[in-house]
């Protein structure tokens, strides 16, 4: 039997594999850190990931907490944790991932596979 809480913490994995696979995707098409895609890579894996899986533990489960310790699993409160982890995935793609600048490779600061109805920093540039 899985232990309580075990979904959050593979929610809050899953969507932060998410974000730092296209986070590092981006960095490395956008040559980001300019040294070279390893740079990118251990920012990536060291700092951002761990930074991502706590922030979303730690929203995850202060929905959890503050809902209360009911028995039941009530539909409001998966709501509410799928709308504060989209919201923050919506923030790590449109802010984090794409450049501040347009680079030698990214000309309008976001890679051209980048969804042009997903906003990004340089948009209003």
């Amino acid at each position: 039997m899985a232990r309580r809480g075990s979904h959050l913490f593979g929610v809050a994995l899953l969507v932060s594999l998410v974000e730092s696979a296209v986070v590092l995707h981006v960095w490395v098409t956008c040559d980001i850190g300019g040294i070279n895609a390893t740079v990118s890579l251990l920012s990536v894996v060291l700092f951002g990931f761990p930074a991502l899986l706590v922030a979303h533990m730690v929203v995850l489960g202060l929905v959890r907490w503050i809902a209360g310790r009911k028995r039941r699993r009530s539909l409001g409160v998966l709501l509410v944790q799928t709308l504060l982890v989209l919201a923050g995935a919506f923030v790590v793609l449109t802010v984090v991932a794409t450049p501040d600048e347009p680079s030698r490779t990214c000309v309008d600061g976001v890679p051209e596979w980048w969804p042009e109805w997903l906003p990004h920093q340089s948009h209003g540039a």
